[in-house]
């Protein structure tokens, strides 16, 4: 922790110092990529926030309308575990659904069922649409890319691997990466 204060503290004459170290040429071509990932990362954040706050509407329009009592705070946390890693509505819902049928409360079972699907397609079909346009990939390189980084490095390769396409694409504009084409 005392080293994050001190790099910190003196953030500037750290970057110019690993700045000089590189070549004249490549430092403003470094800079102008910082610049981008970070409008991107930016970009992405405000796409994923969007995604909590369809979530967070949706859960609380069918809580309400299940009649289930404090739907505000029942949504506030299923989006919100929505949003962990690996966590998702799903754990919640389907096992409380499927206790309901169980119970003998069947509406209430079938509600919650049908909004973990509805939650569930809006959720897969959004989400490319909104990365991609966030940080400018077509929705196929962005879908690819999300479950290539799921598949080989997990929910944080889910988050970077778009990024690392993107950041390749900006190598590429600036003439540091051959085409392919």
């Amino acid at each position: 922790i005392l080293c994050s204060v001190f790099i910190s503290m003196d953030y500037g004459t750290v970057v110019q110092f690993l700045l000089q170290l590189l070549p004249a040429k490549l430092q403003p071509v470094l800079l102008r990529c910082k610049q981008h990932l970070c409008g991107t990362l930016l970009r992405m954040l405000k796409a994923y926030l969007i995604l909590l706050l369809i979530t967070f509407l949706q859960l609380f329009l069918g809580f309400f309308l299940l009649d289930i009592e404090q739907p505000l705070l029942w949504a506030t946390v299923l989006a919100l575990l929505d949003f962990l890693p690996f966590i998702g509505t799903g754990l919640i819902l389907i096992p409380w659904g499927i206790f309901e049928l169980l119970t003998g409360r069947g509406a209430l079972g079938a509600g919650l069922l049908i909004l973990f699907v509805i939650l569930t397609l809006v959720h897969n079909l959004m989400e490319p649409k909104l990365v991609s346009s966030s940080i400018g990939l077509h929705p196929l390189a962005t879908l690819l890319a999300m479950y290539a980084g799921l598949r080989f490095f997990g929910f944080s390769g889910l988050l970077l691997a778009p990024v690392a396409v993107l950041f390749l694409r900006f190598l590429q504009e600036e003439g540091l990466l051959k085409s392919f084409y």
